[in-house]
């Protein structure tokens, strides 16, 4: 590993996804994912060990209250395993805000097919093929204010600049959160969620990719 990767600083949350049902710890900090459901499932086959999976029906998503430690004031980086079996639509892995209250705001990530792989603003504008595992990096840079993205540690994409503001709403997984009723239902399997207050140094974003392998949190060091 190289020595300049300390993936345990500022780390502020990491969900391994390996559990049989909710909660799903938090293996870092003190958010775990309580609520939701539905038709969203653990246990089906991860990029490491296990993680949920999703049938893109409505209520099929998991939600982590709203807390303090989940809204750094400034940078701010998240990590994800995506594997997506319906590309014909842009739907949801991750988000944070209202879309309905706030949507300039809110913060996002996921997949579809007319955008690619996205973080906010950002996007890679790809078409990926469906059925296998990706590893999406989506941060938010204070000094450019613009959101970014990165998929399988290959080239950055950045968004245009425009207002950041994480407030005290629950984080989702699966789905995005729009005034309680969530919409864009993720279909497909998400595994090892990562929330740093922090840019990582491409150093950290190669160790995550790990190849292609993914890097377990049991291997995180700071």
């Amino acid at each position: 590993m190289d020595a300049g990767v300390h993936l345990l600083n500022g780390l502020i949350s990491y969900w391994k996804v390996d559990e049989s049902g909710l909660p799903f710890a938090d293996s870092k900090g003190t958010n775990p994912f309580t609520g939701g459901g539905g038709s969203g499932a653990a246990g089906a086959p991860g990029k490491i060990n296990t993680a949920a999976s999703f049938n893109g029906t409505a209520g099929s998503y998991f939600n982590c209250p709203s807390s303090s430690s989940l809204n750094p004031p400034g940078d701010f980086t998240w990590s994800v395993w995506l594997y997506s079996t319906n590309g014909s639509a842009a739907l949801f892995a991750l988000s944070k805000g209202d879309y309905t209250l706030e949507p300039p705001t809110q913060f996002y990530l996921g997949y579809g097919d007319a955008n690619g792989f996205f973080f906010g603003g950002s996007q890679d504008s790809i078409v990926h093929p469906l059925n296998t595992w990706y590893h999406l990096i989506g941060w938010w840079d204070s000094a450019t204010q613009c959101d970014n993205c990165q998929v399988n540690n290959g080239a950055v994409f950045t968004g245009p600049v425009r207002a950041r503001v994480l407030t005290s709403s629950s984080l989702n997984f699966g789905a995005l959160a729009n005034n309680s009723a969530p919409l864009g239902n993720w279909n497909g399997r998400i595994d090892e969620i990562g929330y740093w207050s922090r840019k990582l140094t491409d150093a950290e974003k190669t160790q995550l990719y790990n190849g292609g392998a993914g890097w377990a949190f049991s291997n995180f060091t700071a």
